[in-house]
């Protein structure tokens, strides 16, 4: 599900029946439907251009991804064959463009021929637009990347296979990744000298898995999907870790 916060509406895609959905945010009310086929799941939504992504499966191995005009909720292109079986989709709030995992391989979509081609780096799960970067999991390499070339400015191993979402807090300069295998948030920072130093971890307990995230910069919090033997809650988690305890005193925290 993704937010368009201007018009105070919500996107969601109902998977079996082929319906990329939109409800108003101030009602709760459904106001369109838009029959895609396929299984629509995913969504992203792209403020640049006034855009709601959705990728979808049931594409035989070839599954497709469509976009929408948020405010006309009319079909912009799609089906946009990508060539595998749909992974997580992210948006480049700088320049429009798509980042979807598709088949094992990280893919971008352009935002004006919707071609798709290989990025050459990790599956891309989190966007910090304020410094222009991507965050995305190679393995068990967390990469940090210019969203505007594309080059790899730091690769940080890590001791686990991440979770399929990374939260970002422009604020802290915080960025948050899930360790499903040890029931555990990581918290790393993304400061202008330092990229991806291990600044705290959260512990969710015995038997809680993380499966997803958010961060709310504006509140210092991160909203985490747990669960529980098959029982799903939502954790809100307030981060008060210090954002200078690297020594910069300017700046959003670290020395930016």
């Amino acid at each position: 599900m993704n937010v368009d916060l201007k018009n105070d509406n919500f996107w969601t895609g109902n998977l079996t029946g082929g319906q990329v959905l939109t409800y108003s945010g101030s009602t709760n009310t459904q106001i369109s439907a838009n029959t895609v086929g396929f299984c629509p799941g995913e969504t992203a939504f792209d403020g640049l251009f006034r855009r709601i992504w959705v990728g979808a499966q049931c594409g035989a191995g070839n599954d497709p991804i469509f976009v929408f005009n948020a405010d006309t909720f009319a079909l912009i292109a799609g089906p946009i064959e990508t060539g595998g079986t749909m992974g997580p989709i992210i948006v480049n709030p700088i320049n429009g463009k798509l980042y979807v995992e598709s088949g094992g391989v990280s893919k971008q979509v352009d935002p004006t021929s919707f071609a798709v081609t290989p990025t050459g780096f990790g599956t891309v799960m989190g966007v910090d637009s304020h410094k222009s970067r991507l965050f995305a999991i190679s393995g068990n390499n967390l990469q940090i990347i210019n969203a505007g070339n594309h080059i790899v400015t730091k690769t940080v191993p890590l001791s686990y296979t991440p979770g399929s979402q990374i939260g970002v807090n422009n604020a802290l300069r915080h960025i948050y990744l899930l360790n499903p295998a040890a029931n555990k948030i990581e918290v790393r920072g993304i400061f202008r000298e330092v990229q991806g130093p291990l600044v705290a971890t959260f512990s969710l307990g015995t038997g809680n898995t993380p499966q997803g995230i958010v961060a709310d910069s504006v509140r210092g919090r991160v909203y985490v999907v747990v669960n529980s033997s098959g029982s799903y809650s939502v954790w809100a988690i307030e981060d008060l870790t210090s954002a200078r305890q690297w020594g910069w005193g300017i700046g959003n925290g670290g020395g930016e």
